[in-house]
């Protein structure tokens, strides 16, 4: 296998200069650059990245930390952030948690171990006292999460406010029996869902609503239009049925109102339905969500993790980005 002292004395230059070009070393001649790159090619010879990332003290490599591969919010926020990524000449590691804490944890430690020069953690799993030590390792950039214990970048969307306004609605058209679905049991941290679950606390007893529990769907897979279907046949079985649903996802309000027309069940008349992020399917469907910039979220927080790894200051410690209540037929 050919080496650098192969290439110099093929290309006829010095190792050094080999060295420079390997490296993309800016003070080598345009000739004894080409002669270097037509060595290489001639001998075969690819250069170990490991070793010109030892050298550089990078690896060139981030970790994206999501809940799921298979959901189309992740989707779009993974777009944004190849984007940034390409730009920078950056290869992306995705880390898939399965919405299990453990397996967050063990993700970033891939930042400890130096294994990657940043990561960006989506809809943090782990109270922040669990997080923290990871975060004081390397650069740490919280995506489509808020917390307010935090000491490292965040981008995200006011789950709370979103969720508030997509029950105000509700409860103004009249409902008093109001089903949730949450993606895990109500009483586990999740930066998303914890805010979604107190608007719907705090939406129902402003309005004088007693909460029933069985209203209240937990471990509901939201990037799922199975688990739509399911819930409309779980909710179909019950004798007190609700009159509205907020889905948590546009994904399980699609399932639920496909299953529901399939018998004959009116939506809005018999019951509304309202997503959250405003995916293709919600408008394809005409459901009523609440917008959220998703793919612009991943950007922005890459951008953020870029400057984190660059060494260079980050403007605003926590972006949130903008959302909409989106009213359209199903409520």
């Amino acid at each position: 296998m050919a080496n650098i002292k192969d290439i110099a004395k093929k290309a006829g230059v010095s190792t050094a200069t080999v060295s420079r070009v390997l490296n993309g070393h800016p003070y080598v001649s345009e000739r004894s650059r080409l002669a270097v790159e037509e060595a290489m090619r001639q001998l075969n010879y690819t250069p170990n990245s490991s070793a010109v990332h030892l050298k550089r003290g990078k690896t060139g490599v981030i970790a994206a930390i999501i809940k799921r591969i298979d959901h189309p919010f992740m989707s779009g926020l993974m777009q944004g952030i190849g984007e940034v990524a390409l730009r920078k000449g950056y290869q992306i590691m995705v880390c898939q948690t399965r919405v299990q804490a453990q397996e967050e944890l063990r993700f970033l430690h891939l930042l400890q171990t130096k294994q990657v020069d940043g990561i960006l953690l989506e809809d943090m799993q782990n109270d922040w006292e669990k997080v923290a030590p990871y975060a004081s390792s390397g650069p740490l950039v919280l995506v489509n999460s808020y917390e307010k214990k935090a000491t490292v970048p965040m981008v995200y969307v006011n789950n709370y406010n979103g969720a508030r306004q997509a029950l105000l609605h509700l409860v103004k058209k009249g409902h008093r029996s109001i089903a949730v679905c949450l993606a895990k049991q109500k009483n586990a941290f999740c930066t998303v869902q914890w805010p979604r679950w107190q608007a719907y606390q705090d939406v129902l007893s402003e309005a004088g609503i007693e909460i029933d529990s069985r209203y209240i769907f937990e471990n509901v897979s939201t990037g799922n239009v199975l688990a739509g279907k399911e819930l409309f046949r779980t909710i179909r079985e019950m004798s007190d049925k609700p009159t509205a649903l907020f889905a948590g996802s546009d994904q399980v309000a699609a399932g639920f109102i496909l299953e529901a027309r399939r018998h004959g069940v009116r939506i809005p008349e018999d019951i509304a339905v309202v997503g959250f992020d405003d995916q293709p399917i919600a408008e394809l469907m005409d459901i009523t969500t609440v917008y959220q910039p998703i793919r612009e979220m991943g950007e922005h927080a890459s951008e953020m993790l870029f400057r984190l790894i660059e060494g260079l200051p980050v403007d605003q410690s926590a972006v949130e980005m903008p959302h909409r209540l989106v009213v359209r037929s199903t409520t």
